[in-house]
């Protein structure tokens, strides 16, 4: 995981820092997130020990739409993890193989993240292949992904996708303003974490 760790960090901030209208709008939902209320004692040592640093409302920052999609979108085109699974019931059969029960099974979570029929969304220019850091946008009026509109990029979600989300940080995040972010269209093809009941536990820290 820690490994995971650090090249997700490292591809998030290569995209995110060669780009300035990405890292524009990156820095105004982060930006959007500063409070002027000192944190709860030992809640965030860095900030208790730096005045430099403004503190965080962490909840909000957590559900900031583009910044769960561009960490989203880092993990499906860089992380590939193998997932291992037993067919503890019965047979299974997956098109022409059959396993029989009791066999354990490995996925790599690459093939999903590359299989152009899941991302393929505005082919001509968001294929699986590219980095597209609005592919988990939604607009709250649509059920596409990303904003859909050649003139609107990231200078649309600077001033409108910075409401409060709700008290608890965990995907897909509501948002009153245009966009939204959401996995709801990936079910089952965004896996850096696995699946079902025996996800990886880190997706939460």
């Amino acid at each position: 995981m820690l490994a995971n760790s650090v090249s997700a960090a490292f591809w998030l901030f290569w995209h995110t820092l060669r780009d300035p209208s990405l890292l524009a709008a990156a820095t105004a939902e982060i930006t959007a997130c500063t409070t002027t209320t000192a944190p709860q004692s030992g809640a965030d040592d860095h900030n208790n020990n730096n005045k430099n640093h403004p503190p965080f409302d962490t909840p909000k920052l957590m559900n900031q739409p583009l910044l769960q999609s561009l960490y989203a979108e880092t993990l499906r085109k860089y992380i590939a993890v193998y997932i291992t699974r037993t067919t503890e019931y019965s047979d299974a059969e997956i098109l022409d193989h059959r396993m029989p029960r009791g066999r354990m099974v490995i996925v790599n979570s690459a093939t999903a993240h590359m299989d152009k029929r899941n991302w393929d969304h505005q082919a001509s220019s968001h294929p699986a292949t590219s980095f597209w850091a609005e592919r988990f946008l939604v607009p709250n009026n649509n059920t596409k992904p990303g904003i859909l509109r050649a003139d609107s990029g990231y200078a649309s979600l600077t001033s409108s996708s910075t409401t409060a989300p709700p008290t608890s940080p965990q995907p897909p995040s509501t948002s009153s303003g245009p966009h939204k972010f959401s996995l709801d269209r990936h079910k089952g093809a965004w896996i850096p974490f696995g699946g079902g009941p025996h996800q990886c536990p880190g997706r939460h820290w």
